[in-house]
């Protein structure tokens, strides 16, 4: 047997490990070739930073509603990937609408839209209190605080006659 016939014995045995993205004689990288933005390294595929490889793509799944928090664990229904959980942004408060939207105290997602609870109107980003003394006026400019209360300029304040004492209205000394 010639030397050369011993080389090429041996290395069909030993064969070479292929460098990380060298192509083989079919053209292919080590992985068999990466797919969908990824690169190959050693013998698997890798993507950006942030990103995991999942079907042959790169894919973020902290957001992506097919690969929720890992490959292949998709989103039921109507929900959505947010932050590797499946939530559903129509009635999840922390999520409400979309991924991070967060709904203010004495407040609940609706249909994808915060909503104040009864007896609370949004004022300035929060849902507040109303109906009562100093408060914004409840829907249709009501106020409940007290049969002595009134809606002026959109906020709750004492009828004519009364005087405001201690948070309620008071018949005023005549």
């Amino acid at each position: 047997m010639s030397v050369l016939s011993l080389t090429m014995a041996w290395a069909a045995v030993n064969p070479v490990p292929l460098e990380t993205n060298s192509p083989n004689e079919n053209g292919l990288d080590a992985c068999g070739g990466c797919a969908g933005g990824a690169t190959c390294n050693g013998s698997s595929c890798q993507c950006s930073s942030g990103n995991t490889y999942c079907s042959n793509s790169c894919v973020n799944t902290a957001f992506d509603s097919n690969n929720c928090g890992s490959c292949a664990n998709a989103c039921p229904g109507v929900q959505s990937c947010c932050s590797s959980l499946c939530v559903n942004e129509q009635a999840s408060s922390s999520n409400c609408g979309s991924c991070g939207n967060t709904c203010p105290s004495n407040s609940t997602c609706s249909a994808g839209s915060c909503v104040c609870n009864s007896g609370y109107v949004l004022s300035s980003g929060s849902c507040v209190a109303c109906g009562v003394y100093g408060k914004p006026c409840c829907s249709a400019n009501s106020c409940s605080g007290g049969p002595n209360l009134t809606c002026s300029s959109g906020n709750c304040v004492c009828a004519s006659g009364w005087l405001p004492a201690g948070g309620i209205c008071k018949i005023s000394a005549a």
